[in-house]
C-alpha cells in the first residue's frame, strides 16, 4: 500500500518539476522550419515588405490593431493615413502565411520585423518574465550580430541576434524582460 502512495507522490513530484523546468523552456520553431516557410511563401513576404514600405506613417500592424508613428493608435477610416481596406490586405496576407508563422509586422531603425508565433516564456517571479521570440526580419543594411544558428540560443542569450536566409532577409531571435505596465 505504501508503495502505491510513494509511486503516486513520485509521479506528482515529477509532474511538478516538469512544469517548473520543462514547460517554460518549450522549444521555439526551428531555423529550418522558419526558413522553409519563408521560401514556400516568399512572394507573400515580399508583398508585406512592399506594403510596409509604402505605409510610411505606420509603425506596426497586427490582426487587432494598427499603430501609427508617434505611438498613436489608428482610429479607423477617419484617420486618412491608413484605411480599413489596407488593414484587410495585411490580414489576408497574415492568414495566407498561416499560424504559427506570421501575426504582426513592425518597423524600427530601418528593420522590418515580421513576427511569428514562436515565443517562449520563462517566469522570473510574479512580476517579471523573460520572453524570447523568433521571426523574420528584412533590412537593406546587414543587422548585427549575426550567428550561424538561432536554434542554439535560449533564455541565457540576452539581446537580438540575426541569421541570414536570403538577400536582405534574416531570421531573428529576440530576448527581453516583460513587466506589467
Amino acid at each position: 500500500m505504501w508503495r502505491k502512495h510513494l509511486i503516486g507522490i513520485g509521479l506528482a513530484m515529477l509532474g511538478f518539476l516538469c512544469s517548473i523546468f520543462v514547460l517554460p523552456y518549450k522549444p521555439l520553431i526551428s531555423d529550418r522550419e522558419l526558413t522553409e516557410n519563408f521560401y514556400k511563401h516568399q512572394s507573400n513576404f515580399e508583398k508585406i515588405i512592399s506594403m510596409a514600405s509604402e505605409d510610411s506613417d505606420v509603425m506596426s500592424v497586427d490582426k487587432t490593431n494598427v499603430l501609427l508613428n508617434g505611438y498613436k493608435s489608428w482610429q479607423g477610416d477617419t484617420d486618412e493615413v491608413f484605411s480599413t481596406k489596407r488593414w484587410n490586405e495585411y490580414k489576408v496576407l497574415f492568414n495566407q502565411l498561416g499560424s504559427p508563422y506570421v501575426h504582426m509586422i513592425s518597423k524600427k531603425d530601418n528593420v522590418i520585423d515580421i513576427s511569428s508565433a514562436s515565443i517562449a516564456v520563462s517566469y522570473i517571479d510574479d512580476y517579471e518574465s523573460i520572453v524570447i521570440s523568433k521571426g523574420y526580419a528584412y533590412s537593406l543594411n546587414e543587422p548585427s550580430p549575426q550567428v550561424e544558428s538561432l536554434d542554439e540560443l535560449g533564455f541565457e542569450s540576452n539581446g537580438i541576434y540575426y541569421k541570414k536566409i536570403g538577400e536582405h532577409w534574416y531570421l531573428y531571435f529576440d530576448w527581453g524582460i516583460s513587466k506589467p505596465e
